[in-house]
């Protein structure tokens, strides 16, 4: 899912076209581009993978959603993602292992592919 829909925020084709980005890097890699199912982890690997989320989204995100996934920390919109201790160690892993999406290798024949990914892989719906 877009970092849209994990946020609670309107979402529209542009979320497709974030999703479309992970499947073409999952058949192309042969592996999951985020591999989790839980949406607080799956914040936390993208921002492994793409970096900072746009401040202006977090701000835009419901209350209950900024508590939920930033918890106190979110200061003038701009917060890295609340892990409770307990689950540290394991989100340390998956962050360890997350692809980037300008980390893809591919072919230099393919690179378009490649590109393609990165331009559908923004945090901002306007800039896929």
């Amino acid at each position: 899912r877009g970092p849209e829909v994990l946020l609670g925020l309107k979402w529209f084709e542009q979320s497709d076209m974030w999703s479309t980005a992970c499947i073409l890097s999952e058949c192309y890699t042969g592996d999951l581009f985020y591999q989790t199912h839980d949406s607080k982890e799956h914040l936390c690997l993208m921002q492994a993978a793409i970096g900072q989320l746009p401040s202006h989204m977090v701000e835009k995100a419901p209350s209950a959603t900024k508590t939920k996934y930033f918890g106190t920390t979110a200061v003038n919109g701009s917060a890295e993602v609340a892990i409770p201790s307990e689950q540290q160690r394991e989100v340390s892993k998956a962050v360890r292992r997350q692809l980037r999406p300008d980390k893809i290798v591919v072919r230099e024949t393919h690179q378009t592919l490649g590109d393609l990914i990165g331009a559908l892989m923004k945090f901002d719906p306007r800039e896929r």
